[in-house]
């Protein structure tokens, strides 16, 4: 200050320029940290995959669209060991147009998708698709010449497998066989679990529903 009191000339205005830039300071920081007060962000929660179905009552199998194709690729190696209560021993698959043995012996060519795992003992878990296109009138064809199989019966209430469709329950020797088959847009889907005859037919049938279960969503899964 002058002798006289008075400020010296731009000291005010200094200070004042000064405590804004001070102020502003404290504005900022508190902004950025939130505050003493202030509730820390929380952590963005993962948003959690929807569950594979249980089984066949869990899936509306007539609103998938499969493709006809290689479907092997897609299945659940955990379905997998599911359907057969444990890792597979063996696989082996053929594709469209090859020369396989197709039943009983007799060699042709394939005009199908097929993969089968094995376990340690008589476990199979098959999945196949057509490769040419299936009508309706033809499946429906299909679904009466499979439900008068040697040795097999159609269970009550079996789940839908596509539309038209059916599920089995075939006995031969040693092993009791479930297995569904249906169309899926136009595509014939089959699907079968195999297990010794001691098998309780309760388990054989959870075992199946969820094998065919994820056979469906693979072959879905290729749209």
């Amino acid at each position: 200050m002058t002798a006289s009191g008075r400020p010296l000339p731009g000291r005010t205005a200094t200070a004042a320029r000064l405590g804004a830039t001070a102020l502003a300071l404290v504005v900022a920081l508190t902004a950025c940290t939130g505050g003493d007060d202030a509730p820390a962000p929380s952590e963005p929660t993962p948003s959690a995959s929807p569950a594979p179905p249980a089984g066949l009552a869990d899936l509306d199998t007539t609103t998938l669209a499969v493709t006809r194709g290689d479907l092997c690729p897609t299945v659940d190696p955990a379905a997998v060991e599911d359907a057969l209560g444990g890792a597979p021993a063996d696989a082996e698959s053929y594709a469209n147009g090859q020369r396989v043995e197709l039943t009983g012996g007799v060699r042709d060519v394939a005009h199908e998708w097929s993969c089968t795992w094995s376990g340690a003992g008589r476990e199979a878990a098959r999945a196949w698709v057509f490769a040419p296109p299936v009508p309706k009138d033809r499946a429906r064809q299909l679904v009466r010449t499979l439900a008068t199989a040697d040795g097999c019966t159609r269970p009550r209430q079996a789940a839908e497998y596509g539309a038209p469709s059916l599920g089995l329950v075939c006995e031969a020797g040693p092993v009791t066989r479930v297995q569904y088959a249906g169309l899926f847009g136009d595509a014939w889907l089959s699907c079968s679990l195999t297990l010794p005859r001691s098998t309780e037919r309760a388990d054989l049938l959870e075992r199946g529903s969820r094998w065919c279960a994820a056979v469906a969503l693979a072959g879905s899964a290729t749209s």
